[in-house]
This record gives structure tokens, C-alpha cells and sequence, in this order.
């Protein structure tokens, strides 16, 4: 979440989303730019999730040993198909990780290069692709 958490009309919202999923209470994994916020009756802040075998956390893992998922990285792949270039986002799945694209308009992205064995799942205006690099 880019914001301050404490904004009425941002926890206004949080509640209708909420309601409307059925949910009572809330997990966010604080991130680089959550410095407002705070425990509170709709969620609780943690640093990392551990849910089975899965460990979420908002930066990606250095060598990670079980199956990390995060974001921070806000992945994208550029691709260019004769004089058209794309710059497109991404899940980016590479050993024990799966980093997530960023959501918002305004979050920029930071460019991958794929390595052999690792994957792209490019998101276009109505389905999401895999992509691997040819070596």
C-alpha cells in the first residue's frame, strides 16, 4: 500500500473491500514505503508470512530454501518486435521465488533479464503469457 493507512477515505475503502470479500480481519507484509503503517482493528503489520511451505515477504530473498513469494522488485520485461518496442509487467519466477508485479500505475518497474531456467508470465490487456528466453 503507497500511502498513509491512517487516511479516512483510503480505510473507508479497505472496509468496503473488506465486507464485500467477507473478510473480518487482514495480514499486509510491511514494505519499504509502509512507514504509516500500524496495527489496527482491520489488519495486522508483519514483516514476513510463513503459510505452509510459502514464505511471503516484501523483498525477495537472497538465496532463498523454500518457496518465497515477494514483490519490491516491480518486474518488467522489455521486448521489441521490429520497430515496436513493449515494456510490459511481469510475475518473474526463478529458483524457490515468484516475484510479483507491481499493481499501481505509478510504481514504475524494474527491467529483468532472463537467465536459462528462469520465467516471465508477461501480463497483456486480457490473459497473462509465459515467456523464457531462448537460451
Amino acid at each position: 500500500i503507497h500511502g498513509k493507512i491512517n487516511n479516512q477515505f483510503l480505510k473507508k475503502q479497505l472496509v468496503q473491500l473488506f465486507t464485500a470479500m467477507q473478510l473480518k480481519r487482514y495480514i499486509l507484509i510491511k514494505g519499504n514505503h509502509d512507514t504509516f503503517l500500524l496495527d489496527n482493528d482491520l489488519f495486522e503489520v508483519i514483516h514476513s508470512f510463513q503459510l505452509g511451505n510459502l514464505l511471503f515477504t516484501h523483498e525477495p530473498l537472497k538465496q532463498p530454501t523454500t518457496p518465497n513469494i515477494c514483490g519490491h522488485v516491480h518486474p518488467v520485461i522489455n521486448l521489441q518486435h521490429d520497430k515496436l518496442r513493449y515494456r510490459l509487467k511481469c510475475f518473474y519466477h526463478k529458483k524457490n521465488q515468484l516475484i510479483l508485479p507491481a499493481f499501481g500505475e505509478f510504481t514504475g518497474g524494474f527491467n529483468i533479464n532472463l537467465r536459462p531456467k528462469e520465467t516471465a508470465y508477461l501480463i497483456g490487456p486480457n490473459k497473462v503469457s509465459e515467456y523464457k528466453k531462448n537460451n
